[in-house]
């Protein structure tokens, strides 16, 4: 997840490339996480419990479920 953040932030002010929504930064750990190579230098119970990350993040997006309200402190009266 922390690569996928840091990848999101040099992005951000380097290129000045915004995600479209933050989810976009969970996505981009998911894939970052898929991707990689250096799995196999994993210990057997550190990949198990990485692998179990990441399949409780791809849960966590299926039930995802966004808000389409923007929360405000403004009321209207």
């Amino acid at each position: 997840m922390w690569a996928a953040i840091w990848r999101t932030r040099n992005k951000m002010a380097i290129e000045k490339s915004f995600p479209n929504h933050p989810i976009d930064v969970v996505y981009a750990a998911i894939s970052f996480m898929q991707q990689q190579r250096w799995w196999r230098l994993l210990k057997p119970g550190d990949a198990e419990k990485l692998a179990g990350a990441r399949e409780a993040l791809k849960t966590w997006l299926e039930n995802y479920s966004p808000v389409h309200s923007i929360p405000t402190d403004i009321i209207e009266i």
